[in-house]
């Protein structure tokens, strides 16, 4: 019942893409049942051992916020363009990525993007120590912030925001995306991962 209340409600947020909603459903599905199995003792040793595994978790988690955030600015009229149809345009024209394939497109590349964002930060917190883990988070996700927002619309690789709004509201995802991935990364890490 749950799986197909948020089905239907992703699907009104997608303007009646079920194709996109069932990607986020069953994007969601896999960190809820790795997330289950993790505070069961269901995976060995009870914490992420493996750098990779934990920066892609960590990444995709922290992303959640800030795709619920964005679509509410993208509601409200505030932006021009969702993180997906941006992260779309990478690949496509503007006019290919407001379809459901340009969609499921932009939504795989901006989860790649997230995975990105959660491997970089987890090599920092393991090089470095996970003492001020939110604050290197959310420097890694300006940079990355920066090459989205400033350097690939700059080169034209993507399309540019219109609106001058989406930058600040931009840097403010960006912070809360930042600041849970490091969070999440040093919580969820193993000791081990840590030791050295």
């Amino acid at each position: 019942m749950p799986t197909y209340f948020a089905f239907h409600l992703l699907s009104r947020l997608f303007e009646s893409n079920y194709y996109l909603s069932y990607y986020y459903i069953l994007n969601t599905r896999i960190t809820y049942t790795i997330i289950t199995q993790q505070s069961m003792g269901g995976l060995p040793m009870g914490k992420i051992n493996d750098l990779i595994v934990l920066g892609m978790l960590s990444g995709l988690l922290a992303g959640i916020p800030g795709k619920l955030l964005n679509l509410a600015e993208y509601h409200f009229r505030l932006t021009d363009m969702t993180y997906t149809q941006h992260a779309s345009t990478l690949f496509l024209s503007k006019d290919e990525s407001n379809r459901w394939a340009g969609k499921l497109v932009g939504s795989m590349t901006n989860t790649m993007g997230l995975f990105l964002v959660g491997i970089t930060t987890s090599s920092l917190l393991v090089r470095t120590g996970r003492d001020f883990g939110p604050l290197k988070g959310i420097g890694v996700a300006y940079m990355y912030g920066l090459l989205l927002e400033g350097v690939f619309p700059r080169m034209g690789m993507v399309a540019k925001p219109r609106k001058p709004l989406s930058y600040p509201l931009a840097l403010i995802d960006h912070t809360i995306l930042g600041s849970l991935c490091g969070l999440l990364a040093s919580k969820l890490g193993s000791d081990s991962l840590f030791s050295s």
